[in-house]
């Protein structure tokens, strides 16, 4: 059962309400995985807050999972990325994956395939 919250004015201390009672829904919406920020917005606090309210009333506050990023490198790239690389420039490489440069190197680098540029020895 998720529990929804109204989308009235935020709720504030003085307006009939005492902090025990506040702390209680504030609980009870996080253990209903409503989203902190809805709930902060809800009460007037920030989702910083309301996650230390829930952890000191014994709830365990977990972020939500990521979805992979428009950028994210599948196996497939970096497939091709390992099989292209000794052949082929970055910025080669980076055209055929519709890709910049900078994040094909980027990759690369940490992939293991290129060593990082070394400082050169200064004349004495």
């Amino acid at each position: 059962m998720a529990l929804r919250l109204p989308t009235s004015q935020p709720r504030r201390m003085g307006a009939g309400m005492n902090t025990a009672a506040r702390n209680a829904e504030i609980v009870a919406a996080v253990r209903c995985a409503v989203p902190r920020s809805d709930v902060a917005r809800r009460y007037g606090l920030t989702p910083a807050r309301i996650g230390q309210i829930a952890r000191t009333h014994g709830v365990t506050v977990t972020r939500a999972p990521r979805a992979a990023s428009p950028g994210s490198w599948s196996d497939k790239d970096i497939a091709l990325l390992v099989s292209l690389w000794p052949t082929c420039s970055g910025a080669e490489i980076a055209a055929k994956l519709g890709r910049t440069r900078n994040s094909v190197m980027g990759k690369a680098y940490r992939l293991g395939l290129m060593q990082p540029r070394g400082r050169k020895a200064r004349a004495s």
